[in-house]
């Protein structure tokens, strides 16, 4: 009815991107579980003018999620993923998902994970933001760390002349861009240091 209104799907499952060709037809944003993420498919679903997002849905490890029984950096790590990986976009199923006690009991789903679809807290003044949260919206953050010196390498980039330092600094921004593999390497193989991804973050900033 709205050219302007963009549709999305969910894929939960392996695929092949070109046997859904037909039924993709009118879908503009491909929204991928990160354990079903094959970058090849993923790739030729971008050929056929898709979007692809990744989601997160009681993955268990290696592959990250925001609950409680994960460290702090499966919260974290997953923007840098999404740029890592090519997606724009990511899909969480719920926030303030609970059927008793959150606090006395956050066992909620039957996936056997704490906290899953759980991000806020119900309180007596409104909801109250998890620690995952602010984990996640750290790694947003650190997202838009990445884009703008994405902006910046652009605007640097086209001057005229540019010294040993300056094109020096871009090569460096440049790698910085693509995500060191020993960061993350894959929708389920990342570092389980945070101090590797602390020290990152900061170099970004150094960075701009």
């Amino acid at each position: 009815a709205d050219p302007r209104l963009r549709t999305l799907v969910t894929l939960g499952s392996p695929f092949k991107a070109e046997a859904h060709r037909d039924w993709l037809r009118d879908i503009d944003i491909v929204c991928v579980r990160n354990v079903a993420y094959d970058p090849k498919q993923a790739d030729a679903l971008r050929r056929m003018g898709k979007t692809v997002w990744l989601y997160a849905s009681g993955p268990t490890p290696p592959y990250p999620t925001p609950v409680i029984d994960f460290p702090g950096l499966a919260a974290r790590i997953i923007p840098w993923m999404c740029w890592k990986l090519r997606a724009p976009g990511f899909l969480y199923w719920s926030v303030n998902f609970w059927t008793k006690d959150p606090y006395r009991d956050p066992m909620n789903t039957p996936w056997g994970q704490h906290g899953n679809g759980l991000l806020f807290y119900p309180g007596p003044d409104g909801p109250v933001p998890s620690i995952r949260l602010a984990l996640l919206r750290d790694g947003v953050d650190d997202y838009d760390y990445l884009s703008l010196l994405a902006d910046e390498v652009a605007r640097v980039s086209g001057a005229p002349n540019p010294s040993q330092d300056v094109r020096d600094r871009l090569a460096e921004a440049r790698a910085a861009l693509a995500i060191d593999k020993r960061l993350v390497a894959s929708a389920g193989t990342y570092t389980q240091d945070p101090e590797r991804l602390l020290a990152e973050g900061a170099r970004l900033a150094e960075l701009i």
